[in-house]
């Protein structure tokens, strides 16, 4: 989707497609420069040789000031603390960001559940952001109001 045809009220978070991800050739760098102080750019990392690209890529874009940067470990491929190491080692100007919508939460027969929680947290009393009757089986209220996921307890 074209960032110009987004509403300018919502703070945009934008994948930047890794090597390791086979979709690299989907990057449209160009839109970057749509971006402002309030939007996230997003790297998910496969392993080392991803890291090292996106630290290079990193150095080679020019992002508006105050925009996020998140380094996310791709889940089964690279441990989250790998990667914060790599980070605090070279002291990149990013933040490590977890999938959280692949972190087990419980047991099923013996073997891990996953739980693919919701992109929109759908409670029973609707607000901004929000439809009827969507919220995880955890009791995690998820809310993307302004294109930012964040967790709090439902009501």
């Amino acid at each position: 989707m074209p960032l110009a045809s987004v509403d300018a009220r919502v703070s945009k978070v934008v994948d930047v497609k890794t090597p390791g991800s086979g979709e690299e050739r989907r990057n449209r760098y160009e839109e970057l420069a749509r971006l402002c102080s309030r939007d996230l750019v997003k790297f998910v990392i496969c392993g080392r040789s991803d890291y090292e690209w996106s630290r290079g890529k990193l150095r080679e874009l020019t992002l508006p000031a105050g925009c996020t940067v998140l380094f996310s470990p791709s889940h089964e491929q690279l441990a989250a603390r790998e990667l914060a190491d790599w980070i605090l080692e070279d002291r990149l100007p990013v933040r490590l960001q977890i999938q959280l919508h692949k972190i087990p939460v419980g047991q099923c027969a013996g073997e891990v559940a996953w739980t693919h929680l919701p992109r929109w947290c759908c409670c029973p009393r609707p607000r901004l952001g929000h439809g009827a009757g969507d919220c995880a089986p955890t009791g995690i209220h998820l809310s993307r109001a302004v294109g930012r996921l964040r967790a709090a307890p439902c009501r």
